[in-house]
């Protein structure tokens, strides 16, 4: 009989290889900045638990539509203090309404805007999604989601 000694081998689960989109809500002044080209991070008081590839742009009231998508380069993490420092210059929000935003919080996020698209039609979630709630901040779709949004 061998003798089996204990070793410390720690087993890791593989991460899914696919990318997910999601539906991002925001106020139509931010969106508008963002598609022109004024607002480069977007700022969030939560990350993303999953691999995104495309964050879709639901411009709240009185909008109510989904008005376009964008890629990333990268997530900042970090200190409210931390995250304005880096990302005020192109940041499309004041000081105060950044510092409003991130109060009582210890972590911000900066989502580092890569390329935008702008839907020719904005479409309502209504036509694509039954019983639509806009989300508080953002919520996961489905992989398909949003693949016949691009062409509009």
């Amino acid at each position: 009989m061998m003798n089996v000694r204990e070793s410390n081998i720690c087993m890791f689960k593989r991460q899914r290889t696919y990318k997910t989109n999601i539906l991002m809500s925001m106020k139509p002044e931010y969106a508008e900045m963002i598609f022109q080209g004024n607002k480069q991070y977007e700022f969030r008081k939560h990350g993303f638990k999953r691999q995104v590839e495309k964050v879709f742009v639901y411009s709240t009231k009185p909008v109510s539509r989904i008005v376009g998508f964008f890629t990333f380069s990268e997530i900042l993490m970090g200190s409210p203090f931390e995250i304005w420092n880096s990302c005020s210059e192109f940041a499309g929000v004041s000081e105060f309404a950044f510092f409003d935003y991130f109060k009582k919080r210890d972590v911000a996020y900066a989502i580092k805007i890569d390329r935008v698209s702008e839907l020719s039609r904005p479409v309502p979630p209504s036509e694509i999604m039954e019983a639509f709630k806009p989300p508080r901040s953002f919520m996961y779709m489905d992989g398909s989601f949003g693949v016949n949004l691009e062409w509009l």
